[in-house]
C-alpha cells in the first residue's frame, strides 16, 4: 500500500515538475519526511535523485520543444555548481555525526525547507520577490541556489524561475525549460554526494519514477491547456500541503 501511495506522489510530483519548474524538492520532501517518515538525509538523497531522473525526460521534451536558453542556462551553471557540491558534502559529513551538532543542523535545515517553500508561494503570486532578485543579479542568485539544493534538495524551481524571469527577459516558457535543465543538473551534483552515503531509499525511488512517467503524457497536455493562473494555483495548494505534513511530523516528533 505504501508503494502504491509513493508511485501516486510520484506521478503527481512529477506533473507539477513539468508544469511549473517547481516541485523537486519543495513539495517532494517535505512529504518524503512527513508522510512517508524518512529521515531528512534520506529524504533529500531520494527527492534529489527522482529529480534528477524525471528531469531527463520533462528536460528534453523541453529542448525539442526550443524552450532552453543554453548559454543562460551555462552562466548559471557555472556559479551553482561548485557551491552546490561544496554543500552537499559538508551536510552529510555532519549528518553523520553524533551528538548536538547534527541536531542543530537537522532542524535548521527544516526551517530552510520551510523558508524556501514560503519564498517559492511569494514567488507565485507577488512581483516584489523577482523586483529583489532582479537588484541581486544572476551570480549571487545561482550562488544562493547551489548552496539551497546542494544542503536541502530544495531551491531549484523556487529560486531558479524567478531569477531567470527577473534578470533574463527570456519567455515563461523558456524559463521553466531552463530551469528544469539547471535543476536537473544541481539535482544530480547533490543525488551523487547523498546516495554516495546511502541515504537514498531505492524502494520509494523506483515507485515514485514509475509513477511520475505514467503522468508525463498528462502533464504534457496539461502544459498547454492550462493558463499560467491555474498552474499557479496547483503548485501553491502542492507546496501548502507539503509543508504542513512535515511540519505536522516535526510537531509529532518533539512531543512524542
Amino acid at each position: 500500500m505504501e508503494l502504491l501511495s509513493a508511485m501516486v506522489f510520484g506521478a503527481c510530483a512529477g506533473a507539477l515538475m513539468y508544469l511549473s519548474g517547481v516541485g523537486g524538492g519543495v513539495v517532494v520532501v517535505p512529504i518524503l519526511v512527513g508522510l512517508f517518515g524518512m529521515s531528512l538525509p534520506v529524504a533529500v538523497g531520494t527527492a534529489s535523485a527522482f529529480s534528477f531522473v524525471y528531469k531527463i525526460g520533462a528536460g528534453l521534451s523541453h529542448q525539442r520543444a526550443g524552450n532552453v536558453a543554453w548559454p543562460l542556462l551555462r552562466t548559471f551553471l557555472k556559479a551553482a555548481l561548485g557551491v552546490c557540491l561544496l554543500c552537499s558534502v559538508l551536510v552529510v559529513w555532519v549528518m553523520g555525526q553524533s551528538g548536538v551538532l547534527a541536531t542543530v543542523v537537522n532542524g535548521s535545515l527544516k526551517l530552510a525547507i520551510f523558508v524556501a517553500g514560503v519564498l517559492a508561494l511569494v514567488s507565485l503570486h507577488s512581483q516584489n520577490l523577482s523586483r529583489v532578485l532582479q537588484r541581486l543579479g544572476l551570480a549571487p542568485l545561482a550562488c544562493a541556489t547551489g548552496a539551497l539544493v546542494g544542503a536541502t534538495g530544495t531551491g531549484g524551481g523556487i529560486l531558479v524561475s524567478p531569477a531567470l524571469m527577473a534578470t533574463s527577459g527570456e519567455s515563461a516558457q523558456r524559463v521553466v525549460g531552463t530551469s528544469l535543465v539547471i535543476g536537473l543538473a544541481l539535482s544530480a551534483c547533490t543525488g551523487v554526494v547523498f546516495g554516495m552515503s546511502g541515504s537514498i531509499d531505492t524502494t520509494h525511488l523506483g515507485a515514485m519514477l514509475l509513477g511520475a512517467l505514467v503522468s508525463m503524457p498528462i502533464a504534457k497536455f496539461g502544459f498547454k491547456r492550462l493558463s499560467a493562473q491555474d498552474i499557479r494555483r496547483l503548485t501553491s495548494a502542492a507546496i501548502v500541503v507539503a509543508l504542513a505534513l512535515m511540519m505536522a511530523s516535526v510537531w509529532r516528533s518533539a512531543f512524542s
